[in-house]
């Protein structure tokens, strides 16, 4: 690549990176010369640039600002990549100590936090100071993106819409909500960030000892009883409930529904139950208490409907109709789903209220509402689960969630070890790293010369020779 500065002299990258890996020289009209100064308003890491005096960092590489990474030469902590600090005009790997040039958080000590540019004690930032997300913004702040795009970083800024208030027409919400579908909602917290009741982690996420973890649901594939949300367990290769007398976290581990005091159970005449999942087999909830019922269950054998509690007797089985209580799929009739907080029924469209995902025509349910799960069909009038986007194909897709398969991540991600990553080559903004050894460079990720490669789109050259890009 090739482009032409104000001098009119033709100005590759390789030399702009040659020349600014040495200490006291920039790369000038006629190769390198003295060094440049940085501009009073320069660019962070990842922001658009057009020569090396518009960034703060190492220098403009592709018409990006680029860090430094460890052993190559440095004029201020600014120029050097995460985990590395400016010593003796050299980036040496270390975090940085108080009153340092920062980026992110993650530059400094620990008990540290990037605060205005330098590492210092850890407070939010007020109105019109620079931040990276909503999270750096003090309360009743929102972290405002740049108004031309030409950066990573926004602005902290009260012009936001509260929870609830519409968010159309480019309006942000305020700190802690997102827009989905158009209205400001409490934000969903992504894997391995702190989680809880009032920060609810997005979808295929649970909240486990207070941090995300990706998790499946019942009748989705797993490998282990680890991979299952709460104390499911894996039965060939999906995750499934448990039977009566099998330990519990939550009544939606129980094929019965009913968790009391950390055992699945059903509960027998006298026993107190809010509805007929609570209640034994042969038993019904009547007036909060489990009482006999004259009736049969689902999949009881049967004769007539009059046997059965759920009014049908199909090829000599009972099963549920519309309407009528149930505690899974299974115990509905052909066509219907169980609802369980209505009965059996057709299955959910998206936006009708729901408490597992089989109760979706989409398969999927989050905070109460069925919704688009991974690769599911979406439009304006189809949205997806909070935590997904709308994909260029049309499908549901994820950047950073769980998945089990490729076609669950978005186009430039991929599926690695149950989580949505960046694939070489695809896109960064700096609001998340690229996996190492990759760096966002120009919009993408990719991987600096000399490191090892096996294919040419890893490399930020576009070249992997001999197993090393060039």
């Amino acid at each position: 690549m090739v482009r032409r500065g104000a001098d009119g002299f033709a100005l590759g990258w390789l030399g702009a990176l040659l020349c600014a890996g040495l200490a006291a020289v920039a790369w000038g009209p006629l190769g390198c010369s003295a060094r440049w100064e940085p501009a009073p308003d320069c660019g962070r890491q990842g922001d658009t640039c057009s020569e090396h005096g518009d960034c703060c960092s190492f220098g403009c590489i592709a018409g990006s600002c680029a860090c430094a990474p460890a052993g190559m030469a440095c004029h201020t902590d600014a120029a050097c990549c995460s985990g590395a600090r400016c010593e003796s005009g050299h980036c040496r790997p270390g975090c940085r100590a108080a009153g340092a040039e920062c980026a992110r958080d993650g530059d400094c000590c620990d008990g540290l936090a990037c605060e205005a540019g330098r590492c210092g004690e850890p407070r939010c930032n007020r109105a019109d100071e620079p931040c990276s997300d909503d999270g750096a913004c003090c309360e009743g702040l929102t972290c405002l993106p740049s108004s031309d795009g030409s950066s990573s970083f926004g602005t902290c800024s009260s012009s936001c819409a509260a929870q609830g208030e519409s968010c159309r027409d480019g309006v942000a919400c305020c700190n802690g909500l997102v827009c989905n579908s158009a209205t400001c909602v409490q934000a969903c917290r992504q894997r391995e960030q702190g989680c809880s009741d009032e920060a609810p982690c997005c979808a295929g996420l649970e909240c486990a000892e207070g941090s995300c973890r990706a998790c499946a649901d019942v009748g989705f594939s797993c490998s282990a009883a680890g991979d299952c949300c709460g104390a499911l367990d894996c039965v060939d290769e999906r995750c499934a409930c448990k039977a009566p007398g099998e330990s519990c976290a939550r009544p939606d581990d129980c094929c019965t529904g009913g968790c009391f005091d950390g055992i699945c159970a059903c509960h027998q005449t006298g026993g107190a139950c809010q509805r007929a999942d609570d209640c034994c087999d042969g038993w019904a909830c009547r007036n909060g208490t489990c009482e006999p019922d004259a009736c049969f269950r689902s999949g009881h054998v049967c004769a007539v409907a009059s046997d059965c509690c759920g009014g049908v007797c199909a090829d000599e089985a009972c099963c549920a109709a519309e309407g009528k209580d149930c505690s899974d799929k299974d115990d509905c009739c052909s066509g219907l789903v169980c609802h369980r907080e209505t009965g059996c029924g057709p299955c959910g469209a998206i936006g009708t209220s729901c408490v597992f995902g089989d109760e979706c025509c989409d398969g999927a349910c989050y905070l109460g509402q069925c919704c688009g799960g991974a690769q599911a069909a979406c439009d304006a009038a189809r949205p997806c689960c909070y935590g997904l986007e709308c994909g260029a194909s049309g499908r549901c897709c994820s950047r950073s969630g769980a998945c089990d398969e490729g076609a669950d991540c978005c186009d430039g991600f991929e599926c690695k070890g149950g989580s949505c990553v960046v694939a070489p080559g695809g896109p960064c903004d700096g609001s998340f790293d690229c996996p190492a050894p990759m760096s966002c460079i120009s919009g993408r990720c990719c991987q600096d010369r000399l490191t090892a490669c096996t294919l040419d789109t890893q490399c930020c050259s576009g070249r992997c020779h001999l197993n090393e890009c060039q």
